[in-house]
This record gives structure tokens, C-alpha cells and sequence, in this order.
């Protein structure tokens, strides 16, 4: 019996992480190909819809009868990514803001396409390099790229991008539990009333721009040339403790200039958790320009934030919002084989007695910009002579949830010994909803409605039914 999930995640009661290493733990490849698991468990929590705030009517509801006794309760970052991430608009970061380590144009460009890296356990995304720029290029010249660095070819034109205002000023995104109070009157003002035992909201207070690549197929094969070169890169050059399967590519990403984030929890209260949503009005903005324009206020059990402040942008050396703030990102994950991986040595990382010094231009890991206003309340061993260090010297990895730590794991139980497993998040995301939410169901559909592709015999990765067989996601 060979398990499928190999991942060790931390405990968090009721996420979807535990539900998939539960479901996954015993699932086993049976003769006919198809994968068997247990049964899953019951998914505890709502799951994520889509709510515009304009238009929307007034609503009331009566206080929910909670058990007040104490019970374990997620971390923010975990509901909220649980709750959005089956919105299909992409993975939801739940910190936007730019690394405040990275370099000023870095800063004022924000998350970008063709952008590498990894998430971090905080909840924002950390930048290496990008690939559509060479090493020359501002954007790369400040930062460490690897040594046989390949930009990718040909240029990208502007016909190979999407871009358009997904979501306009005053909407709002949030799971099923949060309902919204007023009547939508008041533009400034949007107050909304969490039903369930937790829930989360993304407030829009700026258009939201979604900008998305149309070739991906051509991404895959460039990925897939160069993923394990970036992997000795990031492991044993930058240093960084990731686990394979981590690392991204941006093929897209929906981007404001402001936000409003915010986690609600009922469990051990009898009255309701509300929140309101304020955006200054233009008078207050110019009376204070150093704070951020938007404000959260509540009754009962929240975390919340809002930003970027005025402060933020006047540091990358703007006046006016920019639009900066990464709310969403839509990424190509690549793990090459376990066997590659520990041939490679991927499996420990360099110490810092073998290398010149520290590495420059990279940013600590997990170190992203904090909120502008934010608030919450509650009712070593090396191995002898080989200049690297084991992971199992330290604390394991804590690897952030993604579905593709699923899937990457299945292909490469059904299909090993290929050079790289590649996931992209059209993949998987259509089929992560109100009625998919847990591991088994999730996976079964994204079977049922894509094909594994293997391509020149080398990588895998999944397609569309109805396009032939060297194609990938996008007809």
C-alpha cells in the first residue's frame, strides 16, 4: 500500500488540510488505475460564494444558540483562504500588500506575471525573479537570479494577456454565512452580520484588475525545463526551506489599490459577530493623507485589516494609490520526482558556513508588508563535509494548504518516474465549491473532468476532456 498524501501540515480543526491528509492518508493506486480512499469527513464551517455589495438588500437574522463551551479556534489566515478559495478566482492571499524588503519598483508593481516564488505561511507571496524580464532588467537586476538564467521566449505581446475590471468599487467578496445589513445607501458604509461559526470577507473598495495569461501551455514546457535548475537555486543558493512542490509561477493575478479583509467567529458567543466597513470620505482623506482610507469597526469576535496607508505608497514614492495590492493569484506549481529530489540533495539546505555571506537581494522569508489598520478582539547537524544541513536537523516546514499538494501527489502515484508533475489552478478550481468540499469529491471531479497529459514522456499534467492530448488548459 503506498499512501498518496505526504504531506505534514499542522493541525488545524475542521480545514480543509485535515480533511485531505485524513481522506488521502490510506488512498491507495488499485489495479484498475482508480485511486480508493476512506470515507471523508463532514467539512465544518461554510463554504465560499460570491457576494457583489451593490445591490444588495437589507437582511436580519436571529442570534445563533452556540455550544459556549471553549473549542479550538483556526487561525485567520486558514478561514479566510477556506472560505474564498473556492470563489474560482484563484488562490486568496491574505496578506496583498507587497514585501516591504523588496525594492521600490518591486514594490509599486506588486505581485506581477511571470513572477516566481512561493507562498508564505504568513499568507502573502514571496518574489524571486521574473521570468518574462532578464537578468538585467530593474525589476531582476536587484535580486539574485540563477546562474543559467533563461528569460522566457519569445516576448510576450499584449495579445497574450487578459486584462479587465473583474470587480468594481464597493463590492465585496465573502462566504455564505456573511450576510450583508443595509440597504446600500450609504456608498461609504457597507455592514454585514456573520451567521455561522466563522466566515470571512473580502471588502473592494477600488476596482479590482484582473490580469490573466492566455498561453499556458508554452509556460508549462518552460517551467518544466527549468523547474529543478530553480529548485538547486532556491534550496542551495538562497537558502530557503521549502518543500517540493512549492514552488509558483504567476500566470495571473486580480490587483486594487485597497482593501478590507476580515475573519468573524461565533463558537462560545450567543450574539452574532457584525462588522462594519468604512471608506472615508473624501474630506477626512485630505484632513489626514498619512492614514489608511479605510476603517473596520464591530461587536463581537473578529480579526480585521484594511490598506494599504497613505504612508505605504508615499515610501515607493507616490502620492495617488497604486494599484498594488495582489488580492488573488493564479499560479503554475511544479514538483519534479521524490527520487530527483533526494538525488539532488534537495532534500537539506546549504549552511551558511559554505557561502560567502549572506544572499543579497533575497527577502526573509515570509516577511510581507502588515496591515495599514488592523484590530481583533475575542469574547543543527550537517552532514559531515558536504556544506548542507538536513531538514530534519530543525522544526518540519510548515507548508502552506494548496490543492495542488493533492494533486501533484496523485499524478506522480499514478504515473512515476517522470521528470516534473505540473498543476495549474484551472486545473482544480472549478471544481472546488459549496458541494466538492472535501478531498475525495474534490479530486473525484477534477478527474472525471480532466485528462492527465503527459508530455514528450517527460512531465505531467492535467487537461481538458475536449482538446487533444498535447494540450493543456487553455484550447
Amino acid at each position: 500500500m503506498s499512501t498518496v498524501l505526504t504531506t505534514t501540515e499542522r493541525d488545524l480543526p475542521g480545514s480543509l488540510r485535515d480533511i485531505s491528509a485524513e481522506s488521502f492518508v490510506q488512498a491507495v493506486k488499485v489495479p484498475d488505475g482508480a485511486l480508493a480512499a476512506d470515507s471523508p469527513l463532514p467539512v465544518t464551517g461554510a463554504a465560499a460564494t460570491g457576494q457583489m455589495a451593490s445591490g444588495s438588500t437589507g437582511a436580519s437574522s436571529q442570534a445563533h444558540e452556540y455550544d459556549p463551551s471553549p473549542r479550538p479556534r483556526r487561525e485567520s489566515p486558514d478561514v479566510y483562504v477556506n472560505c474564498l478559495l473556492t470563489t474560482t478566482r484563484g488562490y486568496p492571499l491574505w496578506i496583498p500588500s507587497p514585501n516591504m524588503s523588496l525594492p521600490t519598483l518591486n514594490r509599486r508593481l506588486g505581485v506581477s506575471i511571470g513572477d516566481v516564488g512561493v507562498l508564505s505561511p504568513e499568507g502573502g507571496f514571496n518574489y524571486l525573479f521574473n521570468i518574462f524580464h532578464d537578468a538585467s532588467h530593474p525589476i531582476n537586476a536587484a535580486m539574485r537570479v540563477p546562474d543559467a538564467f533563461v528569460p522566457f521566449t519569445p516576448a510576450l505581446t499584449q495579445g497574450d494577456i487578459e486584462r479587465f475590471v473583474e470587480w468594481n468599487a464597493g463590492s465585496f467578496l465573502a462566504d455564505e454565512s456573511i450576510i450583508r445589513m443595509d440597504d446600500g445607501t450609504n456608498q461609504l458604509v457597507i455592514k454585514i452580520e456573520a451567521t455561522g461559526p466563522e466566515g470571512a470577507v473580502l471588502m473592494i473598495p477600488e476596482d479590482m484588475l484582473t490580469e490573466k495569461l492566455q498561453i499556458t501551455t508554452p509556460l508549462r514546457e518552460y517551467v518544466d525545463e527549468h523547474g529543478l535548475e530553480w529548485y538547486r537555486f532556491m534550496k542551495h543558493i538562497l537558502r530557503r526551506d521549502i518543500a517540493n512542490g512549492d514552488l509558483r509561477v504567476i500566470y495571473g493575478c486580480r490587483k486594487s489599490s485597497g482593501f478590507g479583509i476580515a475573519t468573524a467567529f461565533n463558537t462560545g458567543q450567543r450574539q452574532n459577530t457584525r462588522l462594519s466597513f468604512i471608506s472615508l470620505s473624501v474630506e477626512d482623506r485630505l484632513a489626514d493623507t498619512s492614514r489608511c482610507p479605510y476603517r473596520w469597526t464591530h461587536t463581537g469576535s473578529a480579526e480585521f485589516k484594511a490598506g494599504p496607508s497613505r504612508q505605504e505608497n508615499a515610501e515607493i514614492g507616490s502620492t495617488k494609490p497604486i494599484r498594488n495590492q495582489c488580492l488573488f493569484v493564479n499560479t503554475i506549481d511544479v514538483k519534479v520526482p521524490d527520487y530527483t529530489w533526494e538525488s539532488a540533495e534537495l532534500s537539506a539546505v546549504k549552511s551558511s558556513s559554505t557561502l560567502g555571506g549572506p544572499t543579497s537581494g533575497s527577502s526573509p522569508s515570509g516577511s510581507t508588508s502588515g496591515p495599514s489598520s488592523s484590530g481583533s478582539t475575542s469574547d543543527p547537524s550537517s552532514s559531515s563535509g558536504s556544506g548542507l544541513t538536513s531538514s530534519s536537523s530543525f522544526p518540519s516546514h510548515q507548508r502552506v494548504f494548496h490543492p495542488s499538494v493533492i494533486l501533484h501527489d496523485i499524478l506522480e502515484t499514478i504515473v512515476p518516474g517522470l521528470s516534473a508533475y505540473m498543476i495549474c489552478d484551472d486545473d482544480w478550481a472549478p471544481f472546488l465549491s459549496d458541494n466538492t468540499l472535501n478531498a475525495r469529491d474534490f479530486v473525484n471531479q477534477v478527474l472525471e473532468n480532466r485528462i492527465i497529459v503527459e508530455d514528450r514522456g517527460q512531465d505531467l499534467a492535467l487537461g481538458l476532456e475536449t482538446v487533444n492530448v498535447t494540450a493543456h488548459l487553455n484550447s
